[in-house]
């Protein structure tokens, strides 16, 4: 898997990068976001963030969030609980990969 995100190399700048990693695991920490998608944000970040930072994949990020969000209310019918944010990460990234 490695192999593939390292080509074709999509990586942003260094300073572009650490500020993006900064913001992401300060929101992340503050909003209770799972270490494992902090986790899988970073990889994808360092690896691919031209591609993971795009409005696009941002955009669809967002829907598959609400999507997401919408789901676990019906079944739950309460916000309480954990919303796994790893197919709101991957399902846009791995669109906006594909396409590139």
């Amino acid at each position: 898997m490695t192999i593939v995100l390292i080509y074709p190399n999509h990586s942003l700048d260094l300073p572009i990068a650490s500020l993006s990693l900064l913001l992401i695991w300060i929101v992340g920490i503050f909003s209770k976001v799972g270490m494992g998608d902090l986790k899988l944000l970073t990889v994808l970040l360092l690896l691919q963030g031209e591609i993971l930072l795009r409005p696009i994949t941002l955009t669809i990020g967002a829907l598959v969030i609400i999507i997401m969000i919408a789901i676990h209310l019906i079944v739950k019918k309460s916000l309480k609980g954990d919303i796994a944010l790893a197919p709101a990460i991957l399902i846009p990234f791995t669109l906006a990969y594909l396409t590139n």
